[in-house]
């Protein structure tokens, strides 16, 4: 439906579409989760309340795996650009978005000082399992994994895992030059 709002909506959620059928391509969903930011701002406010700061910019998805004692975030940026694009300023733009994100996400659920840290934890939890049982029902998880996801999902909510961040900067140009290398 928002891609229905206007053009530069539509072309934006092609954007993501893009970078989601690259991502299942390449095997990355088979053991981690896809989390569309923009529909969880709670989760990624930096006060929880899902109202913006001022200046505080999020990206458009979070790549989330569960390894042993590690939550592993991808936070990732998706551009959808027509033509020759100066691509620094657009880089740095990208990177601002994501690691606000990732500062949300670790201020929030991270932070071993939190007093509601558990609360705050179990309510990623929650999110995390959700997409994790969508994930399955589509058949993009790894039957394989499976068990070892759930098990760091409970652990995720007893104890404070590590939180490693990553970022991925994806710009959708179907009238420029490929690229094998990362921008970002």
């Amino acid at each position: 439906l928002q891609a229905l709002e206007s053009p530069t909506s539509a072309a934006a959620a092609v954007g993501l579409g893009v970078v989601t059928a690259w991502l299942q391509k390449k095997g990355r969903l088979k053991e981690a989760i896809l989390i569309p930011v923009d529909i969880y701002p709670r989760l990624f406010s930096l006060d929880g309340s899902g109202k913006s700061q001022q200046g505080e910019r999020r990206c458009d998805m979070a790549l989330i795996s569960l390894r042993r004692n590690i939550v592993d975030a991808t936070f990732i940026e998706v551009k959808w650009r027509r033509g020759t694009v100066p691509l620094q300023e657009l880089a740095t733009d990208m990177t601002l978005q994501m690691e606000g994100s990732a500062q949300a996400m670790r201020n929030r659920f991270f932070n071993e000082e939190r007093v509601d840290g558990i609360l705050q934890r179990s309510y990623l939890a929650n999110v995390l399992r959700f997409y994790f049982e969508r994930s399955r029902r589509y058949k993009l998880f790894e039957s394989e994994a499976e068990k070892a996801f759930m098990e760091q999902l409970a652990r995720l909510e007893k104890t404070n895992l590590e939180f490693r961040e990553h970022y991925e900067g994806y710009i959708v140009n179907l009238a420029g030059q490929r690229r094998k290398q990362p921008l970002i």
